[in-house]
């Protein structure tokens, strides 16, 4: 309700695997920012008011890394834990989805991330930014040692994040207001 399509390109990819490769080598504690949600049912459904764009870029890199780690497990490369795991724990448990985009890119997004399948044909700017930033991870990730990419996955796992629930659409709205009129936008009636 909130959001927008998906937007980030290579620069940010770029960016924010820079960063993580970075915060792996100087063992730092990794903050990836503040979350901005709307209650809708406490500890099952929440509304993203602010994030979404960074929380989409870091399922997509997680499906990356996954499936690149998937495929050195098949060749003998030992990775210490199943993949079905580490995708129940961050694209579906069960039919319970952890991240959904806007309605017209939902099928690309499930297709591509939660299900990990190898391609899908894309129908807008949004969609082909996604498929790309799969692409773009997964190209980068092969050029690692599977080492780093553990260390990755782990730098993940402990990431810092701080989230703000607000309950109700009025304290949301308010709040995306107040965020609106800070990044200088004008509200029309």
């Amino acid at each position: 309700v909130y959001q927008r399509a998906y937007s980030w390109d290579r620069e940010q990819w770029k960016a924010l695997l820079d960063d993580l490769k970075e915060q792996i080598q100087g063992h730092n504690t990794y903050f990836f920012g503040n979350i901005l949600l709307e209650t809708i049912k406490e500890d099952v459904e929440y509304e993203i008011i602010d994030g979404q764009q960074r929380l989409t870029t870091l399922t997509i890199f997680i499906r990356a890394l996954l499936t690149v780690l998937a495929e050195r497990k098949k060749v003998g490369e030992k990775i210490g834990f199943k993949i079905s795991d580490k995708e129940r724990l961050f694209f579906k448990d069960g039919g319970n989805k952890k991240l959904r985009p806007v309605s017209y890119d939902t099928a690309c997004f499930d297709s591509l991330i939660i299900d990990g399948k190898a391609s899908f044909e894309t129908a807008s700017s949004s969609q082909n930014k996604i498929k790309d930033a799969r692409t773009y991870f997964v190209k980068e990730f092969q050029k690692e040692k599977t080492e780093t990419l553990l260390s990755l996955l782990q730098k993940i796992e402990a990431t810092q994040l701080t989230t703000i629930e607000l309950q109700g659409k009025k304290d949301a709205a308010l709040m995306l207001y107040s965020k609106l009129a800070e990044l200088g936008c004008r509200a029309t009636k």
